[in-house]
């Protein structure tokens, strides 16, 4: 499928000179705001800083005045997700098959996420990632990732180690209450050459290595799951390499819920402190002496943003996170 960049999109007379595109949510705040520039083309406003339209997510263009108003987009310049590059003239819809250093995760009713390993993205959030818009309208499972505080539809991403939460997202309203169980099902893992793909379930300590396991039997927490499920991608253990990772994307610290902050960590690079501070320094829960790869830390200072630091084998990390 094509993926639409809005750099590309050329306006015509009574054309309004934003795009709204679609967040997922409801109501004055359902959609990110793209402004023209020039009157040639869209970029992004700090709301989403991508530059990519995925496949199947809606967006809306606003027509100014009382005539018909049209919009061109530039084919020979949008990105190809189904080719090997991003080449002018390769837009056009493909055959199935399996791009190399490419993971698609599904789940019931063919609703997906993809991991792109790809040499010129980055491990943290950047305008490669094209995020996650839920249609609301389906009783299926959607599934996405998360960095960077973003849900993700496609997750693109440089290098080995890297650790990514999966979430999981059901439509209440439409789903009976109770079907909490979904198939996931996992294509792609063979096509990372000399690196290992594993599926964490951290809340029952279970690890699949997806180039032996395809598809597991999963119920979620309620209809939202976030932060038990992580996607794992590392050196595989068969190749020898002296490079330390110097890269703090293979730990991820976030919310579990209203006072619980949660770490992860890859197998071979533990965490061994985890320290809680106010965003003025103030240390509130320090825990040492770890060797542990999931940590669960409780704070009962009320709703804020705090700065936690988590020390590693390897590594120091620093992030933001909000208790609600």
């Amino acid at each position: 499928m094509v993926h639409l960049s809005y750099e590309n999109f050329h306006a015509h007379a009574n054309v309004a000179k934003q795009l709204h595109l679609w967040n997922g949510n409801h109501g004055t705040q359902s959609y990110f705001t793209m402004t023209m520039v020039d009157d040639e083309a869209f970029w992004s406003s700090n709301q989403y800083t991508g530059s990519l339209i995925a496949p199947m997510q809606s967006f809306v263009v606003i027509n100014n005045g009382t005539e018909n108003a049209e919009i061109s987009i530039d084919l020979d310049g949008q990105a190809d997700t189904e080719g090997d590059d991003n080449r002018p003239g390769e837009n056009k819809l493909r055959a199935a098959r399996q791009p190399q250093n490419r993971l698609y995760v599904e789940t019931e009713g063919g609703l997906s996420t993809a991991i792109v390993m790809k040499e010129n993205a980055s491990n943290d959030l950047d305008d490669m990632d094209a995020p996650k818009l839920f249609s609301g309208h389906t009783e299926g499972v959607e599934v996405y990732t998360v960095e960077g505080n973003q849900q993700l539809d496609i997750n693109f991403f440089k290098e080995v180690s890297y650790l990514v939460p999966l979430g999981l997202r059901s439509n209440a309203d439409l789903r009976a209450a109770g079907n909490n169980k979904t198939r996931l099902t996992f294509r792609g893992a063979e096509s990372f050459y000399e690196v290992d793909v594993f599926l964490k379930n951290v809340a029952t300590n279970e690890e699949f290595n997806l180039k032996e396991t395809q598809s597991i039997d999963y119920e979620m927490e309620g209809h939202a799951d976030f932060g038990n499920l992580f996607i794992e991608f590392r050196k595989a253990q068969d190749v020898t390499d002296d490079r330390v990772a110097t890269d703090a994307g293979n730990i991820q610290i976030f919310a579990k819920d209203n006072n619980v902050i949660r770490a992860v960590s890859s197998m071979d690079n533990p965490i061994k402190e985890i320290n809680v501070m106010t965003e003025t320094g103030k240390s509130l829960v320090n825990a040492k002496n770890l060797n542990t790869s999931i940590y669960d830390l409780t704070v009962n200072n009320g709703a804020q943003i705090y700065l936690v630091r988590v020390v590693t084998e390897r590594e120091v990390k620093v992030e933001k996170v909000l208790l609600r």
